[in-house]
């Protein structure tokens, strides 16, 4: 059960035992042992997943939105003005993640899977993989290994003409 104290929210097992101390400003249910929370109010929400301890799986002031888990995986929308900066984002654009956190990277039939310290992704022209991460953009190869270090305030590519 949920339970709401002192404006925060946590959840109480069926004997009324705390069983994730209340420290959530809003909480979802739980979907495949996973639970997305709000852990700050704000203009832009810091959303989590926990699991059934308490323990943050992943966070993120980039996500807009985060669905429930099904199959092993979620689905996350973003925040359109964190990513003003890269050319290739789309408004509305989501990802899928998977109950670790990770995002799912999909190249042709392959999927792959990012570290988690990745929030967001772009595949591009020439299937590398611009990458986010803590403010800053890197970018990856086909078998996620770093090419740069997401230390850039923005990648852009120019064709040879």
């Amino acid at each position: 059960w949920t339970v709401r104290k002192n404006e925060l929210w946590g959840f109480v097992d069926h004997s009324g035992n705390e069983v994730i101390r209340c420290r959530f400003y809003d909480i979802g249910r739980f979907n495949e042992d996973r639970c997305v929370v709000i852990l700050r109010p704000s203009s832009s929400f810091a959303l989590a997943i926990i699991d059934p301890s308490g323990d943050i799986i992943q966070m993120s002031s980039n996500f807009e939105h985060i669905s429930d888990f099904s199959n092993g995986r979620a689905v996350v929308k973003y925040y359109p003005e964190i990513f003003r900066d890269s050319y290739r984002f789309l408004e509305s654009e989501e990802r899928e993640i998977n109950t670790n956190g990770q995002l799912i990277v999909k190249i042709g039939n392959e999927e792959k899977l990012l570290n988690k310290k990745y929030t967001w992704y772009q595949i591009t022209e020439d299937n590398l993989i611009e990458v986010y991460s803590e403010g800053k953009y890197g970018l990856l190869d086909r078998d996620l290994k770093q090419i740069l270090p997401c230390t850039h305030d923005t990648i852009r590519f120019l064709k040879n003409k």
